[in-house]
């Protein structure tokens, strides 16, 4: 249909690339996670991630196990702070968490950006009620307007994972768009 009116491919595919990832020059969101909707009353994108990617990425570590790698991979799997209210993430979550109870390798990183925003609300530093170092999955807290800290977290967080075969949470606050 944008085609059809007029738009070039080229500007068509770079809207659609600055959905997927949350630009300010996307002109859907404008650059606010978890938006649905289009300039066009024709146009449907849906930008949000609900959290319906973190079984699979659960199913995936779990699954390395199975494999004969030389290398020892891990899942990392990023959504935002108003997902974390989601079934998918609790089920894929819990399964991370029974494995890692059960001593069931499970190398998998969770990563939520917690802006402080949901859908439709403001999450008012729920996350930070929801995710405690509690000996079982290690929580990393990441200032996400400081770039080495970024790194140097998530770094850690991805050699835990993959050396202990275990899950772990990085949270990113502060997180520039």
């Amino acid at each position: 249909r944008q085609l059809a009116a007029g738009e070039s491919l080229e500007n068509i595919l770079l809207d659609r690339a600055r959905g997927f990832t949350i630009s300010t020059q996307d002109p859907v969101t404008g650059g606010v996670h978890c938006s649905i909707g289009s300039e066009s009353p024709n146009d449907y994108i849906v930008t949000s991630t609900l959290a319906s990617q973190c079984p699979s990425a659960v199913g995936r570590a779990l699954g390395f196990s199975l494999c004969r790698l030389n290398e020892k991979p891990v899942s990392f799997v990023t959504l935002g702070d108003g997902s974390v209210h989601n079934a998918h993430f609790w089920s894929a979550y819990s399964l991370a968490r029974h494995a890692q109870h059960k001593r069931i390798k499970c190398p998998v990183v969770f990563g939520i950006s917690d802006n402080g925003l949901s859908i439709s609300y403001a999450t008012q530093g729920y996350v930070d009620t929801l995710f405690r170092d509690d000996g079982l999955v290690p929580l990393y807290r990441v200032n996400g307007s400081d770039m080495l800290d970024v790194y140097s977290q998530t770094k850690e967080a991805v050699d835990y994972s993959r050396r202990r075969n275990a899950p772990c949470v990085v949270v990113y606050k502060n997180l520039v768009r």
